[in-house]
């Protein structure tokens, strides 16, 4: 899977291409702060082009697996840098 990564806003979003399967997946991800001070992640995805038949599975199901590993990781990420910016900020290494 090739990716092209069209924008990036630090705490805000991003927005990248993928390529796979002959299909052209247009994905936008935007993080929101909510009220209870935790952040909402919300992923937009659009396909473009016509999958070739090489594998007989629902794409769909595939497609929703894979983002949801993805966000997921970058849910880990995401609170790991948070921790790490916590701990500098305490030991007053910012």
């Amino acid at each position: 899977m090739d990716h092209v990564l069209l924008q990036f806003e630090r705490d805000r979003g991003l927005a990248y291409l993928s390529r796979a399967l002959g299909i052209t997946f247009n994905t936008r991800i935007t993080f929101d702060q909510i009220p209870e001070g935790d952040t909402e992640i919300r992923a937009f995805l659009k396909l473009e082009g016509t999958p070739r038949r090489a594998f007989d599975f629902a794409i769909e199901s595939t497609i929703a697996k894979v983002t949801r590993r993805f966000l997921q990781g970058l849910k880990t990420d995401s609170e790991w840098e948070t921790f790490r910016e916590q701990q500098r900020s305490r030991s007053g290494l910012v």
